[in-house]
């Protein structure tokens, strides 16, 4: 991409074009500084679901425009056509500590966010971004290689049978689906920003998964996992009273077991350190043992919750 190409092929005056991927830079603009520009794949069948979370980031952003929020601050959508979009580049302040507080709050308004349903691309959503797609895909496909068939297939049941036991909740909780420290920051002004739009989809049975996953990680060096449930009690102690009557609902236990389920799949899956995939691996055990998680769950959570 170059400032030419951008101008010519979508009408936008960029003075110079730093290509971060092939579909995706930063622009210098005349009107409006700084932003990132994004555009959809050409069609084809290996960019069917790039050009899905194209779009899907497209009708978030979209939504994210018409909604008004105390505490959740989001890059403005700058332009926007068919095939690209033109997005407000938000510089990360250094050293960007984010509070637990104020992350529960931007994060309960995130989930609430209003989109206008579309059955069909909901549906898709669930399909490439979601939890089934997660829960069935990956360890068939991906996790299989790494340990083996039979428990990839045992990785299916438990998250079949979860599914399946979780009541439905009455609203929709949206989750950001990538909540790094790379899209979760504060800008120059002190602002905290949630950014990168593109995996979000929504469940109406684990609002909890992304917090609990933030509550869990694994020890300096590898080998064994850090708790610390501070996030989770603010959660429930932030939340609206629509979402403590659903959460009234649930089972906080099978709640973690989704949750780090979820964690021990992309984890293995991803994971480049041979002492995180193994760690991760030996989690999943435990998960995946109905004795061993009950014996994981009353040791290292119940005491704390």
């Amino acid at each position: 991409m170059n400032p030419t190409s951008i101008k010519s092929k979508y009408g936008i005056d960029a003075e110079s074009v730093i290509s971060l991927r092939s579909n995706v830079a930063i622009i210098e603009t005349h009107a409006a500084g700084k932003a990132i520009f994004k555009k959809a794949r050409k069609s084809s069948s290996n960019n069917q679901i790039n050009n899905h979370r194209f779009k899907n980031e497209m009708r978030i952003y979209r939504a994210l425009q018409n909604a008004s929020f105390k505490y959740l601050n989001t890059p403005k959508l700058i332009d926007a056509g068919d095939s690209h979009m033109v997005i407000q580049f938000v510089e990360k302040q250094p050293d960007s500590h984010v509070d637990v507080g104020e992350f529960v709050r931007a994060y309960l308004e995130l989930q609430s966010l209003d989109v206008e349903p579309d059955l069909w691309f909901d549906f898709k959503n669930q399909i490439v971004r979601g939890f089934g797609y997660k829960g069935t895909i990956i360890p068939i496909f991906t996790l299989s290689k790494i340990i083996g068939i039979s428990k990839a297939l045992k990785v299916v049941s438990l998250f079949l049978k979860l599914t399946v036991q979780a009541p439905k909740l009455k609203h929709r909780y949206w989750l950001h689906g990538d909540l790094t420290k790379h899209n979760v920051y504060h800008n120059n002004d002190g602002q905290l920003f949630f950014i990168d739009f593109e995996n979000l989809s929504y469940t109406r049975k684990w609002p909890l998964a992304e917090v609990i996953q933030r509550c869990i990680w694994l020890k300096d060096g590898g080998y064994g996992l850090r708790i610390d449930l501070k996030m989770l009690k603010k959660y429930f102690a932030e939340a609206c009273p629509a979402v403590k009557h659903d959460l009234q609902k649930i089972n906080i236990k099978t709640q973690f077991r989704f949750s780090l389920l979820m964690q021990c799949i992309q984890n293995i899956a991803i994971a480049k350190s041979k002492v995180k995939r193994e760690s991760y691996q030996l989690f999943l055990d435990d998960i995946l043992n109905n004795e061993k998680f009950d014996n994981w769950y009353n040791i290292n959570i119940n005491p704390l919750i």
